[in-house]
């Protein structure tokens, strides 16, 4: 049966407490041990290739969210103006009461933004027989 023996790694420390034990041939071996142990980096050095990976990976990430938000910004105003109902304006309707009644479960903000976006002339307010435009 072979047997393992072994040995810790030196560090400032415990090469400072074999130096206290007297022993000249451990002293030298420790202390030399210790002058050893390489500092640990701290900074991230990238060559050339490794500038042009992160770039091009960046450029690539961008792109992506970039055609994600034009996708879902045509998307939902694609949607929104080809199913759209006339509406005509009674007396005391408002964009927010509109905007309850034609989705009562969705924010009212979002509807609002949708009926603006498809009435502009709407943004001063409505008037009673304008015709609107609502998201089916």
């Amino acid at each position: 049966m072979a047997t393992l023996m072994l040995t810790p790694t030196a560090t400032p420390r415990t090469a400072k407490t074999l130096a206290n034990q007297g022993n000249p041939a451990r002293q030298t071996r420790a202390v030399s041990a210790a002058r050893q142990v390489a500092p640990t980096p701290t900074e991230l050095h990238l060559t050339r290739r490794g500038r042009l990976v992160v770039s091009v990976i960046s450029a690539f990430i961008a792109a992506l969210v970039g055609a994600g938000v034009v996708t879902l910004a045509t998307s939902s105003d694609a949607v929104a103006s080809s199913t759209t109902v006339a509406y005509s304006v009674q007396p005391g309707d408002t964009l927010w009461g509109i905007a309850g009644r034609i989705r009562p479960r969705a924010d009212r903000r979002d509807t609002v933004a949708t009926l603006l976006r498809l009435n502009p002339q709407a943004a001063g307010g409505v008037v009673v027989g304008e015709s609107l435009r609502l998201p089916h």
